[in-house]
C-alpha cells in the first residue's frame, strides 16, 4: 500500500498547534488485506530519526498524488519493474511525472508523462498500468471541460481522460472518456480504474461524484457540521458547497464505458464527519479477503473517512460480494 502522509488546511479560529511540512509518501504491507504493518525502512528522517516508512518526501518533489503499478510487460527494464505517477508543479515541464523502482520502495523520478495543459489538471489521482490483452500501457488522469449552462453552479466539469503508449514515454492525444451520447455530462473526480482482477480485460472504475452548489440553502443547515461548512468557505466557498459520492464504471476496451448513475458507495447515514467534499474517494486496488465468520471469501476496497475535520483520517475497509458490483433492480 502507498499512502500519502500530509495535513490539511485549516478554517478554525484556533488553528492546529504543529508546523505542516509539506507531503510524504509512506508504504505498508499487508499479506491478508486485513492486517497491515509499516515497516522502518529507513529512507528518510522525520522528526530526526529514519525509524519510519516513508519513502518519499518534500525533498524529493511537489507530490500532490503518487500511484504506483508493478509492470509486468515482459520488454519492462528490471530497475524499472516498478512504476509510478505524480503530479509534480516543482519541475519542468509541470505535469504528470514518471517515478521508477526495480524494488517498489526505492524510486527516483523518471520522466514526464504529460505536460500540464489546457484541459489538465493532475491534482488527483492518476493511473498507468500495462495491459498484456492489448498490448498497451494506459493512462487515465484528470481534466476538466467547460459547459454552455451550469448544472448546479459549475461550468467547470471535471472529466477523465485517457491515453495510451507502447513504452510508457511516447503518448496518444488523451480523449475524453465515452458514456454514451444520452449521458449527462456532470462532474467526476478521480477514476482509480484498474483491469478486473478476476477478468482482466474488463476495465472497473470508481469514479467520484462531484456536486457544487452555487450558494448556500437551507438545505444545508440541516446537515451535519454546518458551522464547519461555512468555516471551511472563509477558505473558498465550494469547500463548504460540494459534496460528493461515489459511482461505478466499466469497460471492455478502455475508451467507452457502462455508467450506473446510482450511487455506488454513499456518504451514509449523517454523522459527525460526513457528507462533505471528500466523501467517497476510493483508493485504487481490489483485493480479495477472507470472508468473515466462514463466509465466502469477499472484495475489498478502501476509502478514506475524516476529511476536512482537524482528526487523523483513517483508511476503513470495505466489502461486496465477488463479482458483485452491479445488480438488477425491480419496483
Amino acid at each position: 500500500m502507498y499512502y500519502l502522509g500530509w495535513a490539511m488546511p485549516s478554517a478554525k479560529k484556533t488553528p492546529r498547534n504543529f508546523t505542516p511540512q509539506g507531503i510524504r509518501v509512506c508504504y505498508a504491507e499487508s499479506k491478508d488485506g486485513i492486517n497491515w504493518t509499516k515497516p522502518k525502512l529507513g529512507l528518510r528522517t522525520y522528526n530526526g530519526n529514519k525509524e519510519n516508512n516513508i519513502i518519499l518526501d518534500s525533498t524529493d518533489n511537489g507530490f500532490d498524488n503518487f500511484m504506483v503499478f508493478k509492470d509486468e510487460n515482459p520488454n519492462c527494464k528490471p530497475e524499472q519493474r516498478y512504476k509510478a505517477t505524480a503530479y509534480s508543479n516543482r519541475h519542468e515541464p509541470k505535469g504528470l511525472w514518471c517515478y521508477i523502482s526495480p524494488d517498489g520502495i526505492n524510486f527516483t523520478r523518471g520522466w514526464n508523462l504529460f505536460k500540464l495543459e489546457k484541459g489538465q489538471a493532475f491534482d488527483s489521482l492518476n493511473v498507468a498500468f500495462w495491459d498484456p490483452n492489448t498490448n498497451l500501457y494506459h493512462a487515465y488522469f484528470r481534466g476538466f471541460h467547460n459547459v454552455q449552462n451550469e448544472r448546479l453552479g459549475d461550468k467547470n466539469v471535471r472529466d477523465i481522460r485517457h491515453a495510451t503508449s507502447t513504452d510508457f514515454i511516447n503518448w496518444t492525444e488523451a480523449k475524453l472518456l465515452d458514456f454514451g451520447k444520452d449521458a449527462e455530462d456532470y462532474p467526476l473526480y478521480t477514476n482509480v480504474i484498474e483491469p478486473y482482477p478476476r477478468a482482466p480485460h474488463i476495465f472497473v472504475g470508481f469514479p467520484t461524484r462531484y456536486v457544487e452548489r452555487n450558494k448556500w440553502s437551507d438545505s444545508f443547515d440541516k446537515l451535519t457540521g454546518a458551522q464547519e461548512r461555512k468555516e471551511r468557505m472563509t477558505l473558498h466557498p465550494r469547500y463548504g458547497l460540494t459534496i460528493t459520492d461515489c459511482v461505478f464504471i466499466s469497460s471492455r476496451n478502455g475508451d467507452c464505458f457502462t455508467r450506473f448513475d446510482e450511487a455506488f458507495v454513499r456518504p451514509g447515514p449523517e454523522r459527525q464527519f460526513n457528507w462533505v467534499y471528500g466523501d467517497c474517494y476510493p483508493a485504487r486496488g481490489l483485493v480479495r479477503t477472507p470472508g468473515t465468520r466462514g463466509y465466502d471469501d469477499e472484495i475489498s476496497l478502501y476509502i478514506f473517512h475524516g476529511h476536512w475535520h482537524d482528526i487523523a483520517t483513517e483508511l476503513q475497509r470495505y466489502t461486496l460480494r465477488i463479482d458483485g458490483f452491479a445488480s438488477y433492480q425491480a419496483t
